[in-house]
């Protein structure tokens, strides 16, 4: 029993790696999903109440009624259609947008993680302000900055201590 506890708590863990930052995707993402189902689902009630309100107590035969409801059928299709169509626009341009924020600074420290272990002089990292991970990089920069003051205490450059081969 406490095993399973264990298991559930680590496989919850394993999923939330960074809180704040899925927190933040996740809240975006919800925020849009249901903004889309608000205004397809108030659409909807538009075309029910109507054809209820105003178009069915016109009708008189039973051969009206049908053919009222295959034309408010159809509506209600093809608004289904160009729902889905814009929440497939939304969801891409959600993803673009998110991916750039996170793409683009990750990125950025694997290029300066590379030029480090290239010889490259680090440069300190930069990143676009509303990029994520700029915590990261601030400690990158500080780690790069640490292991050069100790590298200089040493008496040797940062470049043969990175370059130098393992014994």
């Amino acid at each position: 029993m406490e095993n399973e506890s264990r298991q559930k708590k680590r496989k919850l863990k394993n999923v939330i790696v960074d809180g704040p930052f899925q927190l933040k995707v996740v809240a975006i993402t919800v925020s849009v999903v249901l903004l889309q189902a608000v205004i397809s689902t108030g659409y909807f009630i538009y075309v029910g109440t109507n054809f209820i309100s105003e178009t069915l107590p016109a009708l008189s035969s039973t051969v009206e009624i049908a053919e009222s409801i295959k034309l408010v059928f159809i509506q209600l299709l093809v608004a289904f259609l160009v729902v889905n169509i814009d929440c497939l626009i939304v969801a891409v341009a959600l993803s673009l947008y998110l991916s750039h924020k996170t793409a683009g600074p990750a990125f950025v420290i694997k290029r300066a993680i590379h030029n480090i272990l290239d010889g490259v002089e680090h440069k300190t990292i930069t990143l676009r302000k509303g990029d994520e991970f700029h915590d990261l990089a601030e400690r990158i920069n500080f780690l790069f900055s640490d292991m050069t003051d100790r590298c200089e205490r040493c008496g040797k450059s940062s470049d043969e201590i990175v370059t130098e081969p393992d014994n």
